[in-house]
């Protein structure tokens, strides 16, 4: 993805979690996260728009060794929310994870 003449790498969150792709790309939308002078993108099916919430961390029994999730909120409408923890995206560690690659690596 090409952002203000800076090349900024792609991550389909679908690809992260091995979910199936939506069929129709054209409407999907790229967030943009940054960390420090590091960007990183990640395409998305829709947005739902921005709220205060409070993350509760999951239990280890239940996470084990979850990769991407930070914890879970409960919505004002009951539902429960997985919340995706955009800085393991950027750890260097975790740079070959669905076949993406390391922010900032050549």
């Amino acid at each position: 993805l090409r952002l203000r003449e800076r090349i900024v790498p792609l991550l389909h969150l679908a690809t992260l979690f091995d979910l199936p792709h939506l069929a129709d790309t054209k409407d999907s939308y790229a967030v943009v996260l940054g960390r420090g002078d590091k960007r990183i993108a990640l395409a998305v099916g829709r947005l739902r728009g921005q709220q205060e919430i409070v993350i509760k961390a999951l239990d280890p029994a239940v996470s084990g060794a979850a990769f991407g999730i930070a914890g879970a909120t409960i919505m004002g409408d009951g539902s429960v929310v997985l919340i995706l923890d955009t800085l393991a995206l950027f750890e260097e560690r975790r740079g070959q994870r669905g076949g993406f690659l390391t922010v900032g690596a050549g």
